[in-house]
């Protein structure tokens, strides 16, 4: 018989230190949260998006900048 997933997952908790199973659990914290951010995230886009702007003109305009987009926001963000 095949051992199930939560099995697996227990075995595998119980091999672990305390402190690795205090990361575990922030990660499955932040896993149960995460859907719940990204539903935010896309509400929000969707309220401020504009139908009118298509692709071409966001590819248009963002071909504009010189050097690489990264480094421009990293350097907006310390000045």
């Amino acid at each position: 018989m095949a051992i199930s997933v939560k099995e697996r997952i227990v075995q595998a908790v119980e091999q672990l230190s305390e402190k690795e199973r205090e990361r575990l659990l922030e990660i499955i914290e932040q896993t149960k949260r995460q859907p719940e951010s990204r539903e935010v995230f896309l509400d929000f886009i969707k309220s401020e998006a504009d139908p009118k702007v298509t692709l071409a003109q966001v590819r248009h305009e963002l071909g504009s900048i010189k050097g690489n987009l990264s480094d421009l926001i990293i350097a907006e963000r310390k000045g």
